[in-house]
């Protein structure tokens, strides 16, 4: 099942092609719900009936949330690390007499 660019599936537009390989054709689409793009694959037509191809697909799936769901908390740490700095950095300036600096 190939797709086009602009193609809609679901809330997935379809915006390139990005790869094709052993297990389907990749896709980059944009979550219109979310306002970002994400990547989709889609499995041969022979191979969505594979029991066997359906399980490792399903695998790679899951360990693909895994990894976004370990960014975005990386991502999240990292902002609230920054803003700890900042409310620091804004409380030693506070804390700083303009007279006594040189």
């Amino acid at each position: 099942m190939s797709l086009t660019a602009g193609q809609r599936i679901g809330p997935y537009e379809i915006v390139a092609p990005l790869g094709a390989g052993g297990m389907g054709e990749v896709y980059r689409a944009r979550d219109s719900r979310l306002d970002r793009d994400v990547a989709i694959k889609v499995l041969p037509e022979l191979f969505a009936q594979d029991p066997e191809r359906l399980a490792r697909f399903e695998r790679e799936a899951k360990a693909d949330m895994l990894v976004a769901a370990a960014e975005a908390a990386q991502a999240r740490m990292r902002s609230e690390e920054l803003e700890r700095l900042v409310t620091f950095s804004q409380a030693v300036a506070n804390a700083l007499d303009p007279a006594t600096l040189q």
